[in-house]
């Protein structure tokens, strides 16, 4: 089966993004070593990236209630079975380490405390439901709580691709775009105070299904959207060059001012939805950029990098503290990007893939070749 021609600059836009995303909680621990402002945004990247390229994907094809089981099959099987090795391995990794922690301090003779989350977490967890409001704290791997809020922004999606056709359809996704964005300013200025405390549009286990439908809705209305260049092939590469060039310039403004106008991080979907218009072609030295392979590797173990770096995080940064001078705090920021590509390769290959496979497979056997073909490039990330 033959999904939709990859889009390169989108796969290694995507990778930058997961990079970014675990560099940014790593930097998040004393002392710091490395600081990407604002990098949780970039979860924002993910949203709208994902929206864009499930409905260009299956936008055409989700016509009626029979194709909805093959779709939802292939979706569950693109994100719980690495999202449940990574959940596991963080809690295990996470008791060894307070075991460990207790064993030093002498603390075996009070009882040993391991971490044991109640039944109705890991219900909430098998059935993505877990950052849908009903916790007042984000559980277990807390990289997962945007994998809930995606897989039931596909089911919404394929709700009104059920319900709606032509403009209608574009209309449905425009407004649930705005609504939710409107929800996501709302929840981030009123219920946490961002525009005093900072960190707009970082919600999470409370409000992050609306701040996903947010970006996703954004991606999937620009995806219905058909731009016509210029004819002649020069002009028609000035003008790429010259939106890849004030789509990055607004990101990077953006990122320098959100320390001191947090306001500014509610831009955020909005501007990587130019940034993926701009480079939609494949085309201009953006693109090409993002083309690149070390940036196409990172692509391809990004959604593997976006869950696993929280796992990798609880045991390096117990060396942190011996990190000492610029060469060791280099090597030390060194060997745990090493080991977040090593670990995700390793999880990409036998997890990731093959159970997306697997799970293709099945949806293809139980019902039909009729459901729209998996995404080269899609998926959470």
């Amino acid at each position: 089966m033959t999904g939709r021609p990859l889009v390169r600059a989108f796969e290694g836009a995507r990778g930058l993004a997961a990079l970014l995303v675990a560099l940014f909680h790593f930097g998040l621990a004393e002392p710091p070593i490395v600081r990407v402002r604002a990098g949780y945004l970039f979860v924002d990247l993910f949203f709208v990236l994902s929206g864009f390229l499930i409905c260009a994907a299956y936008a055409g094809k989700l016509d009626r209630p029979a194709s909805l089981p093959s779709f939802l099959v292939r979706r569950i099987g693109r994100l719980l079975p690495l999202m449940l090795v990574a959940t596991l391995a963080y809690l295990l990794l996470a008791n060894v380490a307070m075991l460990a922690h207790q064993r030093l301090d002498g603390a075996a003779g009070a009882g040993w405390f391991t971490i044991r989350p109640p039944l109705s977490e890991w219900l909430a967890t098998l059935t993505m439901t877990h950052s849908l409001g009903l916790f007042d704290h984000v559980i277990m791997n807390y990289a997962t709580w945007s994998i809930s809020t995606e897989f039931y922004a596909y089911i919404a999606f394929a709700a009104l691709c059920l319900l709606l056709r032509g403009p209608a359809r574009l209309a449905g996704f425009a407004v649930m775009a705005v609504l939710a964005y409107g929800v996501s300013i709302w929840a981030s200025v009123h219920v946490r105070g961002c525009l005093a405390g900072g960190g707009c549009m970082d919600l999470t286990f409370d409000y992050g299904y609306w701040r996903c439908l947010a970006g996703f809705f954004l991606g999937a209305t620009l995806s219905e959207v058909r731009i016509r260049g210029p004819a002649r092939a020069r002009s028609q590469g000035r003008r790429l060059a010259l939106g890849q060039a004030a789509s990055l310039a607004a990101l990077l403004v953006m990122f320098l001012l959100v320390a001191r106008v947090p306001a500014a991080a509610l831009a955020a979907p909005l501007l990587f939805g130019l940034l993926l218009l701009s480079i939609r072609a494949d085309a201009g030295p953006l693109a090409r950029l993002f083309g690149a392979a070390p940036l196409q590797l990172l692509g391809r173990y990004s959604y593997s990098i976006y869950l696993m770096h929280p796992v990798i995080l609880l045991g390096w940064n117990a060396g942190r503290r011996y990190a000492e001078g610029s060469l060791a705090r280099l090597a030390f920021l060194a060997g745990y990007v090493a080991l977040v590509l090593v670990v995700s390769r390793w999880t990409f290959r036998w997890v990731e893939d093959p159970m997306r496979r697997r799970f293709n497979r099945f949806a293809a056997r139980r019902f039909g070749t009729r459901a729209a073909a998996e995404p080269s490039a899609a998926g959470a990330q």
